[in-house]
Formats: C-alpha cells, structure tokens, sequence
C-alpha cells in the first residue's frame, strides 16, 4: 500500500506519485479469503499470515481515505482478481473509488483458459473478461464494461462496490488506463 499511496520506503523505491488530477487504476490479483488477499511475495502463502502476506480490507480502506484527504487522486478504479474478493468492497465509503471484484465476499472467483500445452490456467474469468471488455471497447463507461463482464463470467458473481463512486462509473474506461 505504500507504492499506492506514494510513500516512498527502503523496500518501496518506485511509488505512484499521483494528485487531485490523476485517475488511478489498480488490479489486484491473489488467493483470498474473507481475512484479506494472500500477496505471498517470495513465500508459500498458506498458512502464513503477517502483515507482509495479508492485504486486508481494512488496510486498503484506510489507505484509499488517507489519499482521498491528501487529494492524491482525482477518481480510483480497482479490481480485484481473488477468491471473496467482495470482501474489499463492502463497507467502502471513500468518494470517487470504485471496486469492481471477480466474486463477492462469500464465494470463490474460478479459473479459464486452461492450456492444455502447458498444463496451465492462463486466466481467472474475470480478468480474462475484463481485459477483453477493456481492450475491445476503451471508450466505454466503466459502468457499461461492469454489465459486460457481469454477464461474461459464469460460477461467480462480479460485483461492484462503491457507495459514493457515480462520476468513476460514468467515466471512460480509456480514463485510467492512458496515462
């Protein structure tokens, strides 16, 4: 979260360095559970929990308020590619952030594209139809590539969280992905 949030470390020497004019995307993608997302770094990352492994709901909540009252961003969409991915969503009051998640806080996010060549999951559903949705249609809302990927992955239920997030829903997806 200190990359996020810009907060430059001994371990975190490239940060993003954003201001009230900047729209951030971020994509999360790990093992989940109702607790947080295993980030695991260079470890196994069952049956390790510190606060090195576990990003938790709480954490990512208060860092999005800190850079809300520092206006360290204009608007913020993230997605989260995990297992009980929801479980970053629910609560989130922070203005202008929307969370879209591959399954919501009680259910498990499934894998596609399997590679039969390699023996391989290439993709999660949901990344796999959010990168479609993103890439074939850039000029859409962020609304609209939601419905679509909505309808797109089967097993799970693609959620959007976000009570106070109107403008990033109606904005261009292009918005946070062109620099």
């Amino acid at each position: 979260l200190d990359i996020l949030s810009g907060n430059k470390t001994a371990n975190t020497h490239t940060v993003i360095d954003s201001t009230s004019s900047d729209n951030i995307y971020v994509f999360f993608a790990g093992h989940g559970e109702e607790e947080g997302i295993y980030l695991g770094f260079d470890r196994p990352v069952l049956g390790i929990v510190d606060s090195n492994t576990l990003l938790t709901p709480q954490a990512l909540r208060t860092t999005l308020a800190g850079m809300h009252a520092d206006d360290a961003f204009r608007q913020m969409l993230i997605a989260i590619e995990s297992c009980k991915g929801g479980t970053f969503g629910v609560g989130l009051d922070v203005p202008d952030v929307l969370i879209l998640t591959g399954a919501n806080e009680h259910e498990n996010s499934l894998s596609a594209n399997f590679d039969h060549r390699h023996g391989i999951w290439r993709a999660d559903e949901f990344s796999y139809q959010l990168w479609q949705a993103m890439s074939e249609a850039p000029t859409a809302t962020t609304s609209d590539v939601y419905a679509r990927v909505y309808e797109g992955v089967t097993g799970a239920h693609v959620s959007a969280y976000g009570t106070q997030a109107g403008a990033v829903a109606a904005a261009p997806v292009y918005e946070f992905l062109i620099p």
